[in-house]
């Protein structure tokens, strides 16, 4: 279990160009994203990514809205592909980025 409380064990990075997409997802097939702030359901699309732009550091803590999904950490995040079971990962924000867009 992580120091504050979350259970993620593989770390994902967050800049100016978003969020890390782990490299066996494929954002083609559809995918959700869950940080505490904020639930995003991209759906099926023509190409893939490597980088999500729309989670952004307020997400990861929930800072100035309220809390969506509690059972996830602070700068933790869950990716669920269409079809599969959620994986929690720790969320590295860059000094570069990660900030509100």
């Amino acid at each position: 279990m992580a120091a504050d409380g979350g259970t993620a064990e593989k770390t994902l990075t967050l800049d100016a160009d978003g969020l890390e997409v782990p490299a066996d997802v494929d954002v083609t097939d559809g995918v959700v994203f869950r940080a505490r702030g904020a639930t995003i359901d991209v759906k099926p699309r023509g190409s893939d990514l490597d980088r999500y732009p729309l989670l952004d550091r307020r997400s990861l803590e929930a800072h100035g809205q309220r809390v969506e999904n509690e059972h996830i950490g602070i700068r933790e995040v869950t990716v669920k592909p269409y079809g599969e079971d959620p994986r929690t990962y720790r969320v590295e924000v860059a000094e570069d980025g990660g900030g509100a867009r």
